[in-house]
Formats: structure tokens, sequence, C-alpha cells
């Protein structure tokens, strides 16, 4: 039997001893320790965050260094996301991410991040940056290799990573990058690898840093940090990186009023010489072939391309000005998600971004909807974005759909549907866009197609900044009457004879019909214009 034992209140006297034994051991400690902020031993904590380049860094092994204490060994998982346990850590931590993979391919560099606390803690080309500013890395003692030495404590300071992340805010927008949102920290605020938010700035950075080494970059920034008379001025970065980013951002509208329109329950009414009323069912579309324009309307001679590729870009490895991008601006829900190929999804892109030099001056932009010869062949082992099942064309001498923009009856099912053709039903009207007349050369597999059927997009005036591009649907259809189908598959299949598009090839397209050739190099279309964003 457990015999509970009660003990009596202490005596003055015996506390009074009590205390004089606490205070004798608070001063034992206090000697062995120096007063610094040491965590008792055994005792852990952790770290977590999000690993991400312009793409989540998946696989990769995620280590620390701080002033004292241990560290274990975690792995970035699909989205980026990593849990690391520190043991008796003391602030402040250099944190670093290697191998893996990003976009598929083999990450090769060592990524940077710095921490005075145990919570969040990011890990991007962003806080790769701010480590190279805080440390003033040079060519021989980059971060990566800092980090391999003994940890350099003087440098990662609250006020010293406070003035790094200060330069390194400032230089996005000279790179042509978005800025993170109002009290969005790039060390400690928790973010997903989706494109939104702050990783829409990695994006852009890793745009603006495309061809650019790490060490190259981050010595330049180290040259900034360490100069004695502007240490916030990036003068030496933007010199090395010498291009930017510039984003093209695609909306759709209905109408001169511009109403947004999206996936979704939402109804766009006014549509077509008949006024039907219709909901969005699909609207992707392939890019190629900008050229920036001077004042006068001329092709500003200048270099343009991609961004590494990614689920939305490619870029020929044979020719660099092969290239395209998908902007997909549905989000498979509503009528998105009942699409009669059931291809939708969630994933949206509605920016197109190019890297040029950082000199360089423009006032509009040309743009192609379209894919380049080379690119347009399907295939079973195609890169992203050219891997879109929705966008294949198979009875198109296996060419792609350049666009598919669908629109579904509102009233489908009830007394006010669309009047039902002799034969049959008839509830949607499809915009496919793609190249006809296709023959595929018997060695190199490239289409050459008579009716190229690709649409300049011609823009004259165009701020990036203030602006972006609609994409008008009502113009789209404004020349047919989407609630009737004039033979052959409801809408517009690109052919030559097809009623809708005898009708909106030349008048929303500026597209010959005859020919699939641009009618005054793009001016004539009326689909895509620039809108305040």
């Amino acid at each position: 039997m457990n015999r509970i034992l009660r003990t009596r209140p202490a005596t003055a006297a015996l506390r009074g001893t009590l205390a004089l034994s606490t205070l004798a051991a608070i001063g034992a400690l206090s000697a062995c320790g120096g007063g610094s902020d040491a965590a008792p031993s055994g005792t852990t904590s952790t770290v977590s965050g999000t690993a991400a380049v312009g793409a989540p860094i998946v696989g990769g092994t995620v280590t620390a260094k701080c002033a004292a204490g241990t560290s274990s060994t975690a792995t970035t998982g699909t989205d980026g996301r990593f849990d690391l346990t520190l043991t008796n850590a003391t602030q402040p931590c250099l944190l670093e991410v290697s191998g893996g993979t990003v976009n598929g391919r083999t990450n090769t560099d060592r990524f940077h991040s710095a921490s005075l606390a145990a919570g969040t803690v990011n890990v991007t080309n962003l806080t790769e940056l701010m480590v190279a500013h805080a440390l003033q890395a040079t060519a021989s003692a980059t971060t990566t290799t800092q980090y391999a030495g003994a940890l350099p404590t003087a440098r990662l300071t609250g006020t010293t990573l406070s003035a790094s992340k200060a330069y390194v805010l400032a230089l996005l927008p000279q790179l042509g990058a978005a800025t993170p949102a109002s009290g969005v920290d790039i060390v400690t605020s928790a973010f997903a690898a989706d494109g939104t938010g702050l990783d829409a700035v990695l994006d852009d950075l890793a745009a603006a840093l495309r061809g650019k080494t790490l060490a190259a970059v981050g010595t330049a920034i180290g040259t900034d940090a360490a100069s004695t008379t502007a240490p916030g001025n990036p003068a030496a970065a933007l010199t090395t990186v010498a291009q930017k980013v510039l984003k093209v951002k695609f909306a759709a509208v209905a109408g001169s009023g511009n109403t947004p329109v999206s996936c979704g329950s939402q109804v766009i009414g006014g549509l077509g010489t008949s006024s039907a009323s219709a909901k969005l069912q699909d609207l992707r579309f392939y890019l190629s072939g900008a050229q920036l324009l001077d004042a006068g309307g001329n092709v500003v001679s200048t270099t343009i391309k991609l961004p590494l590729n990614t689920q939305w870009n490619y870029t020929s490895p044979l020719n660099a000005n092969d290239w395209t991008t998908l902007i997909d601006l549905e989000n498979g829900t509503g009528a998105c998600a009942s699409a009669a190929d059931g291809t939708t999804t969630a994933a949206m892109n509605d920016t197109l971004r190019l890297v040029i030099p950082s000199g360089v001056s423009f006032s509009g932009i040309q743009l192609v909807m379209g894919l380049p010869d080379s690119l347009n062949k399907t295939s079973a082992t195609a890169p992203a974005p050219l891997d879109a099942a929705a966008l294949a064309w198979g009875w198109a001498g296996g060419a792609y759909k350049f666009a598919k923009i669908e629109l579904v009856d509102a009233n489908k099912g009830t007394a006010t549907a669309w009047p039902a053709p002799a034969t049959g039903t008839y509830d949607a009207f499809y915009f496919h866009l793609g190249a006809t007349g296709c023959t595929a050369d018997p060695i190199s597999g490239i289409n050459t197609c008579t009716r190229p059927n690709r649409m300049a997009i011609s823009l004259a005036s165009f701020n990036p900044a203030t602006q972006q591009v609609a994409v008008d649907l009502a113009a789209l259809v404004a020349s047919n009457d989407i609630q009737v189908n004039l033979g052959g598959a409801p809408g517009c299949m690109s052919g030559a004879t097809d009623g809708e598009c005898i009708a909106q090839f030349p008048n929303a397209l500026g597209l010959d019909v005859s020919t699939g050739r641009p009618i005054a190099g793009g001016a004539a279309q009326t689909v895509f214009r620039a809108i305040s964003r």
C-alpha cells in the first residue's frame, strides 16, 4: 500500500535558507554561462519553412550552423516545406539547402538564409541575396564557403540583417520584380510555393537572374555591402545582372466596360449578335514571338528570352527564339469543372515573363498567339507546358490547339436554353485556334502548315507597370450568333470554310481566313487590348 507523505509549511528560517541556496545556484550558472542565451543542455527547438527559388526545391537537404549547438538534417518535401530540429542551439543560425530538384532539374546551387530565433525560416533565392549582403560575400568568401567555415556571428545581428533585407527589397523593383506585400517578411512569413504572394516575387527574381551564377551575383552584392559610402546602393549588383524581368499580365473580361470574367457560376451577358448569356468553360492559349515596339511602332532590336523552363514556360534547346508560355485563365471550378474533355485544372498562370536587357526602352509590345513550327508537333514525351492534353489536336496532323476558349449555355436544361438545332443538341460555343493543312517532315517531324493561323497581337502603347492585357470574350464572338451552329462542330474550329470562322477570323482575330495570316500585322485584331491594372 502506498503511503502519502505530507509536508509541513516551511518555517521562516528554512525559507531563508532555501532562498540563499537558490541565489547561489543562479550565481553559479551565470558564472558558467557568461550571461549568454545558450539553451539549457538537452533543449531542442525547431525551424520550419519553405525552400523555393521560383519553384519548390524538392528533396533538398537542409542543415543549419548556429553560434552553438547542433543541427539535425531535414529533407524538403514536394512543396519545398521542411522541419529542422536544433539541439542546444544558440542563435544566430545560418541555414543551407543543397541538392534536390527544381522543376525536375538537378539543383546544383546552395541556398542560404539566416535566423535570430526558432520558428519560421524560409530559404529562397531572395534570402540567398540577403545573406550575401550580410556576410559581404566575395569571390573567395562566398556564402557557401563562409557557411563551411566558422560562423561569422558578428555579421548576423538584427541590425545587419535588417539592413540586408532593406537592400534586397530595394533591388527587386530595379530588376523588374514585384516586392512582397506589406507585413510580409522574406524570412519569417510562412508561404506556399504556388506562384502567388511571396512566391510570385521569387518567380520574378528567378527570371531576372536567368543565366547568372549565384557566386557572381553574390560577389557583386558583397561589393555593394562593403561600400563605405553607400552600402544600400545596388550599383554593382545591377551592373552584374544587366537584365530585368518584363511581366505582361492577362485578364479575362467581357465588353468595353472590362467586366472581369472567371470560372464558377458567373453568367456573362450580351454575347454575340443575339446578346446571349453564357458561362466560361475554358480559357487557355499559347504565346510566342514577343517583340518590343518603339514609339513609332517599329520593332526594337534587342534580346528577349524566357525564364528557365517551368510548368508554364518552355524554350527549345535547339533554338532560343523558339519558345512558348501557356496562359491559363481557367481554374477548374463551376462550368470549367464540367468541361467536355474534363482536363481543366486548378492551376492558373496569368503572366508572361520575359527577360530583357536592363537598359532597353520601349513603348509597346507585339506577341503571337500560337506556336512556332518547331514546337507545333504533339508527342507523348512533350515537356511542360506542351504536355497539356486538352490542347493536343490529333486530327490536325498531330499539331496543337493554340487557343482553347469555350462558352457554355448559361441556361442549359431550362426553358430559356439556347435553341436546339434540327438534330442533336447544341449548348456551347467552342473557339479552337490552330494551324491547318499540316504536313510533318519525315525526318525532323516538324509540321509545315498551309494555314498557320498564328494570331498577331500588336499593342502600340503598353506600360506593364500600370497596365495589363485584356482578353475580351465579348469581342471574340461579336460577329457570331453563339446560339446558332452553322455546321460541323459548334463554334470555330479554324477551318477556312467553317461558318463561324469566316466571320470571326477577320473581325476578331485579324486573320485572313483563306491564308491564315495576320491582317495589318495584328493591328486589326480586337480581342486583346491594354487596360489599367
